[in-house]
């Protein structure tokens, strides 16, 4: 059990003294009569068992024990000072808005959040499952998680890059044995299989055709699936209904636990994950302090796709 702290009147009294060298200037700035502050700092040595201060001159001097103390309050009380700043502002301003496509949210923003609000519990989030770049450069939200996508886009200036993508068709393991699906499958054998659609992005399966060099044919409809959502797609996709288009950093835990395989790993698009910031959003140090955070965690996960590597996962 951790011993008692002495009285916080009389710490905060010795901080001020030791800061000024100064019992009257100490008094002046705690609004009390310098005898009060005298004997709060005489009633702290006594409680500890030694002076603070050398007494007997005509200027006020610090003992050893003295310094190491009015060091160690005058840090304690400015993170105090601070971390009350941070409360009084949170309870005023207004939460960061956030937009975020939901899939991106689901499978990688959210489940990273507990690690954002445990570095910055004064900093509160609303999360809007939009990545339309207008929410940010209208002001809409103050900041943006948009992939910029395959299709020859590139991105903008001021626009900051937050992770790579890459991309892969991925299945459970029931429907890859039961439709013969290998590593050793070509490219144009696994799309003549099921494919699952997302209407965020139609042309996905092209692009990863033209990326493998397969036969530029139609892709077969009559056993094509579609979904609003791409996060539908997956689910889809563990459930068993076909092959997905998957971004591997959405889809890494499922691989790890078995819920879906790659059997012809990722390829790496020319465009991945970037963040818009919002010209001038409400809270502009919190902003900042989100978008710093988001940078780490996109190289956590650079850095864990990096050993996972992008052969395939069967």
């Amino acid at each position: 059990m951790a011993a008692p702290l002495p009285s916080l009147t009389a710490l905060r009294a010795f901080e001020s003294a030791a800061r000024h060298l100064n019992m009257s200037r100490a008094a002046e700035e705690l609004l009390r009569t310098h005898g009060a502050v005298s004997r709060q700092i005489k009633q702290l040595e006594d409680e500890l068992g030694f002076p603070l201060f050398v007494r007997g001159g005509r200027l006020l001097e610090l003992t050893e024990e003295g310094r190491v103390l009015a060091k160690c309050l005058s840090i304690a009380l400015d993170d105090i000072t601070q971390v009350l700043a941070e409360l009084r502002e949170s309870r005023k301003s207004k939460p960061i808005v956030v937009a975020c496509g939901s899939t991106v949210a689901v499978r990688w923003l959210v489940p990273r959040l507990m690690t954002f609000y445990h570095q910055h519990p004064s900093i509160k989030l609303q999360l809007s499952l939009s990545s339309q770049l207008e929410d940010a450069s209208s002001g809409r939200a103050d900041v943006a998680i948009h992939w910029v996508g395959t299709r020859g886009k590139k991105a903008r200036p001021g626009h900051i890059p937050l992770m790579d993508d890459f991309m892969g068709p991925v299945c459970n393991k029931a429907f890859a044995s039961d439709n013969n699906i290998t590593a050793r499958t070509a490219p144009a054998e696994l799309l003549s299989k099921t494919l699952i659609h997302s209407e965020t992005a139609p042309g996905s399966w092209q692009d990863w055709q033209g990326w493998h060099n397969a036969p530029n044919a139609s892709l077969p409809s009559h056993q094509a699936l579609w979904f609003e959502h791409f996060f539908l797609c997956l689910q889809a996709a563990v459930s068993g209904l076909g092959l997905a288009m998957a971004s591997q950093a959405l889809v890494a835990q499922d691989l790890e636990q078995g819920n879906l395989v790659a059997p012809l790993g990722f390829t790496k698009v020319s465009n991945g994950y970037e963040i818009v910031r919002a010209t001038h959003p409400q809270n502009p140090k919190a902003c900042d302090s989100f978008i710093g955070w988001l940078l780490t965690e996109g190289q956590k996960t650079q850095a864990g796709l990096a050993a996972l590597g992008t052969a395939p996962v069967t």
